[in-house]
């Protein structure tokens, strides 16, 4: 189930290139155990400098706290990520991919 979840993530972040801001879009999974959810969301930066940052955000217990961050790598924040679905879809989780799209502002 993981390995699905994954390859959205990844098929995410090739089609939909976000920029940091209000609104911003982002790639998000939802794991739930019988327990509990839990949320991941990685915000991925292309610019036209070739700027690629990025930021993983883990929401647990209602409080969302921001794990991995890097100025230059998206690369480094979907490893993150995949690790991260990995190791909650071994402990019960059900891991699902979500693409938050922008917000415009009013």
């Amino acid at each position: 189930m993981a390995s699905k979840a994954i390859l959205g993530l990844i098929f995410g972040l090739l089609v939909g290139r976000a920029v940091y801001g209000a609104g911003e879009p982002h790639q998000e999974f939802v794991c739930r155990s019988p327990t509990e959810e839990r949320a991941i969301r990685l915000y991925s930066r292309f610019d036209a400098h070739a700027q690629h940052g990025c930021r993983v955000e883990y929401e647990k217990g209602g409080r969302t706290r921001i794990l991995w961050s890097s100025q230059s790598s998206s690369t480094y924040c979907v490893s993150k990520v995949t690790h991260l679905v990995t190791v909650l879809s071994q402990d019960n989780f059900k891991c699902k991919p979500h693409t938050v799209e922008a917000v415009e502002p009013d």
